[in-house]
């Protein structure tokens, strides 16, 4: 397992200084990212060949699995993007932003998106998901009600990690709760409580601190 994980980090890195020429920050992230993963699939697919105990079906019939198990995951966050992308273009977040500005105290809106991510990305199970729908809407908040944008962010990524993290349907849960051996809904029983106490304090924050940068 370690060498295929080191393979992966240490071509992401090359991968990135490659596409970047020779600058890291400058790299492709996404183009870094297909390479170091096929190139991490191809050095595991050897390593299990050339132990000689599984066979090429076999191999190709366990990659085939995988990427089954993680479709749902991968479909939830492109249709996730393709709907954020339209909300942007709608201009559902100016639209919206006008709506709070009326009805709404502003010192409320880090607190109700932090809400609103939060269940978001429980009903979904995935916090990337989240984000791509909350930051078109949110972000437009900042310029047209002039709210701090580091508040608004730092609300759409607590709400989704968050409720990424109490659902049970999330990816992040569901490998937390193999790797522990235990059933799925045990895991998110034992967790709820202690996610709770910290999403009851972090909203409670993000109260205080509309009020007092709003």
């Amino acid at each position: 397992m370690l060498v295929p994980l080191v393979t992966l980090v240490a071509a992401m890195l090359g991968f990135m200084l490659l596409t970047g020429n020779g600058q890291l920050v400058q790299g492709s992230g996404s183009k870094s990212v297909l390479y170091a993963t096929a190139l991490s699939c191809v050095v595991v697919y050897a390593m299990m060949l050339l132990s000689r105990r599984f066979a090429h079906q076999q191999l190709v019939d366990i990659g085939f699995k995988g990427i089954s198990e993680l479709l749902p995951l991968v479909t939830i966050v492109l249709l996730s993007l393709s709907l954020g992308s339209s909300l942007k273009l709608l201009g559902t977040g100016t639209f919206i932003a006008g709506i709070v500005d009326q009805n709404l105290p502003q010192v409320l809106i880090p607190a109700l998106l932090f809400l609103a991510g939060a269940l978001i990305s429980f009903t979904t199970g995935t916090s990337w998901g989240t984000f791509a729908i909350l930051i078109p809407i949110g972000m437009p908040m900042v310029s047209l009600l002039g709210l701090p944008p580091q508040l608004i962010l730092a609300a759409i990524l607590s709400g989704g990690v968050f409720g990424d993290h109490c659902s049970p349907i999330s990816d992040s849960t569901a490998v937390s709760s193999v790797a522990a051996g235990c059933d799925l809904l045990e895991h998110v029983k034992t967790q709820l409580p202690y996610a709770l106490v910290c999403g009851a304090i972090a909203l409670l924050s993000f109260v205080i601190a509309g009020i007092l940068m709003i």
